[in-house]
């Protein structure tokens, strides 16, 4: 994806583990030409209501920015990506 001219790629690994639960790991990187991060990018996961459930900022020189976290098999959430006034949302549901 690209915000504000910067290219980087989300990474999302699901794991599953025991009592329908799954393990998430988010990942963002930089893309390109590119081995730093812009600064102040933003990793924001939402909750199925909408509401900031964990975040990540990338500082200066960070080459990669990442958020772990467990949630219920079937249960939704939704994953921003953010660079000032320029985002881009994805939703997961399993």
């Amino acid at each position: 994806m690209q915000l504000d001219g910067h290219p980087v790629a989300l990474l999302v690994y699901l794991m599953p583990e025991i009592d329908d639960k799954v393990a998430v790991l988010l990942k963002v990187c930089p893309t390109g030409n590119n081995i730093h991060l812009p600064l102040n990018l933003q990793l924001v996961v939402l909750n199925e209501s909408g509401e900031v459930f964990d975040q990540a900022e990338a500082r200066s020189m960070d080459n990669c920015i990442q958020l772990q976290f467990t949630y219920e098999a079937g249960d939704s959430f939704c994953v921003k990506v953010a660079l000032g006034d320029i985002s881009h949302t994805e939703e997961f549901i399993s």
